[in-house]
């Protein structure tokens, strides 16, 4: 794991664009309901503007919306979390990265914790206070957290349907093999100049 401090949001942006994060590698497998692998292919190689995100209704709302619900999810589960301000980079797959939303510390590891909300609760299920199934553009996203951080486990703590609610996720490695072959040929095909078909 490599930690990068985010200087300023100037810096945040252009580590963006020279790793595939998180929250877009689902891309690659067809999993994402906001991009697909050719708009992102697009965008890293710099033939198209990477979207700004303060235009993105959802991500301006979760600005706000995140820390109310870590702090409840806090007083719920009795847990501590931090809000993270650095990079992510792998050391095994350059050009793979990730930001974290918070860690919780206080357990003698670092837990990569992810923070979503859901006012209809379209994609999950639980049970009471646990969640039993997530969206999997959002497992995936875990998977990659934890690779980048060098976790044994990561939590997505979700406000769905009124309350909060949380999933202990735990490393796959043969997913995480998969997460980082993907990203080594998808940057492959950028030096290479290998356009994948078009799919907007």
């Amino acid at each position: 794991m490599t930690a990068i401090t985010v200087r300023d949001d100037t810096h945040w942006r252009d580590l963006r664009r020279a790793h595939i994060g998180a929250s877009e590698v689902s891309s690659l497998f067809g999993l994402s309901p906001y991009l697909t692998e050719w708009q992102l292919w697009m965008m890293k190689s710099g033939r198209l503007p990477e979207p700004d995100l303060d235009d993105v209704a959802h991500i301006r709302a979760g600005r706000h919306f995140e820390p109310a619900i870590s702090a409840y999810a806090q007083e719920k589960f009795g847990i501590t979390l931090r809000k993270v301000r650095r990079y992510l980079s792998d050391d095994i797959c350059t050009g793979m990265g990730a930001s974290l939303d918070y860690e919780q510390i206080g357990t003698g590891s670092l837990i990569p914790t992810e923070i979503k909300w859901s006012v209809f609760g379209d994609g999950w299920e639980y049970e009471g206070d646990v969640i039993t199934s997530a969206p999997e553009q959002y497992l995936i996203q875990v998977q990659q957290q934890i690779a980048c951080a060098g976790a044994r486990r990561a939590q997505v703590i979700a406000y769905i349907s009124g309350d909060a609610r949380r999933m202990i996720v735990d490393r796959r490695e043969p997913i995480i093999d998969s997460l980082r072959e993907q990203i080594a040929a998808f940057w492959t095909s950028i030096r290479a100049g290998k356009e994948p078909d078009p799919d907007f």
